[in-house]
């Protein structure tokens, strides 16, 4: 049940991106423990802030969720009963997803990449994206957090560019493999 990451989208001037299975290791930044929860909480963060904005979740709902993103510690049934409440059918497939034995843990980080790479999401804008970054782009506030965060420049597809922000502080290289969600990085996967 291994992704694999294609060169279709590689340019030329651009740096190559090998053909590879997802990794069993993955960045997240500020040494955040990595967990299939965190990895979830912050794919769901940009989706929770249109709601948040739509007064569909309350004040208090998102701010934890967003403490929880941001790095705070919460144990995992409390995560996991948060998401699924905002999110039933996403950890239906995470359950789904788990292969044909159905003896995995649905909430590993590496099932959850796994699906993610694979979630299409209710429109292309929801999906998880995989994009090279190649170019620093400055400083912004975040729409979602106010803060002051690093921009990055990324292709992915043929013609297709991100400018994406840095909300977790990965700080990632260049010529690294990111996961995106509504222009967040959402982990480094890879530095080629």
């Amino acid at each position: 049940m291994n992704a694999v990451l294609t060169p279709s989208f590689c340019k030329p001037g651009r740096p190559a991106l090998p053909v590879k299975t997802l990794p069993a290791e993955i960045k997240f930044g500020h040494g955040a423990v990595v967990s299939g929860e965190l990895l979830m909480t912050r794919f769901a963060l940009p989706c929770l802030w249109g709601r948040f904005e739509a007064l569909q979740i309350s004040e208090g709902k998102w701010m934890r969720l967003l403490a929880i993103a941001l790095g705070k510690s919460e144990p995992e049934h409390i995560i996991r009963g948060l998401l699924s409440g905002l999110f039933p059918r996403l950890v239906v497939g995470l359950y789904e997803h788990r292969g044909p034995n159905k003896d995995g843990n649905p909430w590993s980080y590496q099932n959850v990449l796994a699906y993610l790479s694979e979630h299409k999401g209710h429109a292309d804008e929801c999906a998880a994206k995989y994009a090279v970054i190649y170019n620093y782009e400055g400083a912004q506030a975040s729409p979602i957090t106010g803060d002051i965060r690093e921009m990055f420049l990324a292709f992915s597809g043929e013609e297709e560019q991100y400018l994406l922000f840095d909300l977790y502080q990965i700080r990632p290289e260049y010529s690294s493999v990111v996961l995106a969600h509504k222009s967040v990085i959402i982990a480094e996967i890879t530095t080629i």
